[in-house]
């Protein structure tokens, strides 16, 4: 039987999902973001290894902001970094299977921005210096937003939003990569989970070099700027669009997070979630459902019978 070699994007979308799956190793850099900085030379030799080894960094660092903490520690012995039977087991998971050929997708959707996104002065930047940038849109979770208009190849444009991670300073710079590659592949993998589902923020493209995710934009407005007006003349169609959203994005182990800062809405199309991720609970996918519809009704209450919607 002929072997048929896997595309490279593929290649880095399965481990990707393998290194997103596994638990960080306390006192050492983050075994995922090895991982993940081995993506392109895996995909070069076509094969994920069978296992490798990584000597711990020699230094030690710390690198804090809000509630993310990595230290870098002298261990001194080699710890196993890949192995081919957790990682088969990955890439064989169903719902791993079906999460592949979408992340794939947005790896190769990069080369469409990537020279906007060289050119555009956005790359490695600290909170202020991000804030005096045209394109500085919002900052949470130690992640910057930017804003920045897309030529299509068509001609059409389109607004889009990357996503990088704060850049401290240049002392902390390498352990503050390692938290952005998470978050990247993270939030990558989660917009792999929701592609098509309307009524989620659809992901575009996902770089991990530099490490950055470009995402549409929804147009509309946070739910705490709506009008009391505003908010009681939503129809029930569009209530009934979030539903119909929460429940597919339930059947694919979406977890939403329920408050009015992850929430757009246009009085043409509805709402879009932002933020959403994947649930890594124990629950099952009908419990999940039941979570989430509890606290989309919860927030609709909310909505609907204050006075002042305040952000949260």
């Amino acid at each position: 039987m002929q072997m048929t070699q896997k595309p490279a994007e593929l290649l880095q979308a399965q481990i990707g999902i393998y290194s997103n799956s596994l638990p960080d190793l306390e006192g050492t850099y983050r075994k995922s973001e090895l991982i993940i900085r081995s993506l392109g030379e895996a995909a070069a030799g076509l094969a994920a290894p069978d296992s490798a080894t990584y000597l711990a960094k020699n230094t030690k660092k710390g690198f804090d902001d809000d509630d993310n903490h990595v230290t870098l520690q002298h261990i001194g012995d080699e710890i196993p970094l890949f192995d081919k039977k957790e990682y088969n087991a990955s890439i064989t998971n169903t719902g791993n299977r079906a999460l592949a050929p979408n992340l794939a997708k947005l790896i190769t959707g990069y080369t469409e921005y990537k020279d906007e996104i060289t050119n555009s002065g956005m790359l490695g930047l600290t909170l202020d210096a991000a804030k005096q940038h045209p394109n500085f849109l919002s900052y949470g979770g130690s992640e910057i937003a930017f804003k920045f208009t897309h030529t299509e190849p068509n001609g059409s444009t389109k607004t889009m939003i990357a996503r990088y991670g704060q850049m401290k300073d240049s002392e902390h710079s390498d352990t503050a990569l390692s938290i952005n590659l998470n978050k990247a592949n993270g939030r990558a993998i989660t917009f792999a989970a929701g592609a098509g589902i309307e009524g989620l923020e659809q992901g575009a493209a996902v770089s991990y070099d530099p490490p950055v995710v470009i995402s549409e934009f929804a147009e509309g407005k946070n739910l705490y700027n709506l009008s009391a007006d505003e908010r009681a003349a939503i129809p029930a169609e569009h209530w009934d669009k979030l539903t119909a959203a929460v429940n597919k994005a339930s059947a694919v182990g979406i977890l939403l997070d329920v408050n009015s800062d992850n929430f757009i809405y246009n009085t043409d199309n509805g709402f879009t979630v932002l933020d959403y991720r994947i649930s890594k609970s124990s629950k099952s996918k009908e419990e999940l459902a039941e979570s989430n519809r509890k606290d989309i009704e919860e927030l609709k209450m909310r909505l609907l019978s204050s006075e002042v919607f305040t952000q949260n």
